[in-house]
């Protein structure tokens, strides 16, 4: 596992994000620091996302804030219909 993480360190997905066509949720917790800006610069160059911090929120929000992770995703497929 500690190879993956040092792995994910170094992933660019800059030339990719750029021509997602697809509508994408980018979903992160706002004390998950080290992804926030991650994110966020994700959210600029992905032209059908949408952005949402859940407040208090860990980095593990499917486990820590199911409920919330769960809504927001549930939310954005509703919009897909």
């Amino acid at each position: 596992m500690v190879g993956v993480s040092e792995e994910l360190k170094t992933l660019d997905l800059t030339d990719i994000a750029g021509i997602c066509p697809c509508p994408t949720l980018l979903i992160c917790g706002s004390k998950d620091k080290p992804n926030l800006s991650s994110m966020r610069s994700l959210h600029k160059l992905i032209s059908e996302s949408q952005f949402q911090i859940i407040p208090d929120g860990p980095h593990v929000l499917n486990k820590e804030k199911p409920k919330e992770f769960v809504e927001n995703t549930r939310s954005f497929l509703e919009l897909l219909k």
